[in-house]
Formats: structure tokens, C-alpha cells, sequence
């Protein structure tokens, strides 16, 4: 094994610490990385401002039912720490507070049909995905979260309506492909 002098490792331990400040900053100015299917894989800005219906937003979802802790066991969503939440998702709001939603088939608004919105009945390793999700009106303190680009998305049409409270503020991509 090839040995680093004092040199070579001043340069490794500068150019990691270098690393560090920068993922630091980014973090702190609100970027963001996804790695999921649900939307393209990139880089986006998390801004804390007020979302609404159609707002892409960073969700963090505590793991209070079994649709969530049944999605972590299998990868659809992976842990993570912070916040006292245990689960980050990126979604777009589909449904707010009186809007009317119906579960069959497809998921549908308000009596329009989303885009991106079969109910599968198995998820692609052929095991039974959870159907919890529940129609009617979005009550208060609620929102309906889906992805609009890929009808494989693990969200409110397998778990329902979430809390407004999970939701960190809306993304925007920056830089995605």
C-alpha cells in the first residue's frame, strides 16, 4: 500500500474540509438533493416562503402509520434524521383544505383527473402496496401530495392526506436531468 507523506495528507485533510464547508453552505442556503424517481434527479432550492396547491414542497413525515414504516422496510423512501421526522419526500400539493378527492382507478380533483395518477395495486416487485388512502373533502390542516411525474410514486394515494405542518416550504429545480 502506497504511503501519503505530510504533504499529501495536509492536501487530503484541506480538499475534505474544503467538502465540508461547501455541502455546509449549500445546505444552509437551501439546497437540496433528490435522488428518487418521483421527480428528476438533481439539485433544488427549498425556500420557506408560503406554498399552495400546485407548489412542488419538501415534506418531512413522521413515521405515525404503517404505510410509512411498510415503505421504508421495502426502499421506497429511505430515514433520515432531524426534526423529528423520519421520512423526507418531495411532492407536488395536489389537494388543499375543502377540495373534494376521489380514490379508483386514477385520483381526481374536484371532479378533474391528475396527471400521473393510477392506483396501483402492486408495486413493481409484484408485493401489495397499502391502500389507506381514503377519499372525500381535505380537511383542515391537510393537503393531498402526489408526484406528477411518475405514476410509480409512492404518496397520498397509498397513505391519504398529511398535515400541513410536515411540510419544510417549496422547491424549485435548479439544476435536474
Amino acid at each position: 500500500m502506497p504511503r501519503i507523506d505530510r504533504k499529501g495528507l495536509r492536501l487530503v485533510v484541506v480538499t475534505l474540509g474544503c467538502a465540508g464547508v461547501l455541502v455546509a453552505l449549500a445546505w444552509a442556503v437551501g439546497l437540496r438533493w433528490n435522488r428518487t424517481a418521483s421527480y428528476p434527479i438533481g439539485l433544488y432550492r427549498l425556500s420557506k416562503g408560503q406554498w399552495r396547491r400546485g407548489d412542488l414542497v419538501l415534506i418531512d413525515v413522521v413515521d405515525d402509520r404503517e404505510a410509512f414504516r411498510l415503505a421504508e422496510r421495502r426502499g421506497y423512501v429511505r430515514e433520515v434524521h432531524g426534526k423529528d421526522a423520519v421520512i423526507r419526500l418531495i411532492k407536488r400539493v395536489v389537494a388543499v383544505e375543502g377540495d373534494r378527492v376521489d380514490v379508483s382507478a386514477k385520483i381526481s380533483v374536484n371532479g378533474r383527473e391528475l396527471v400521473n395518477s393510477l392506483v396501483r395495486e402492486v408495486d413493481s416487485g409484484g408485493r401489495p402496496l397499502p391502500h389507506d388512502a381514503i377519499g372525500g373533502l381535505v380537511r383542515h390542516g391537510e393537503v393531498w401530495v402526489m408526484s406528477d411525474f411518475s405514476d410509480r410514486s409512492f404518496d397520498s394515494r397509498y397513505f391519504g392526506a398529511v398535515p400541513t405542518a410536515f411540510i419544510e416550504g417549496r422547491l424549485r429545480p435548479v439544476l435536474t436531468w
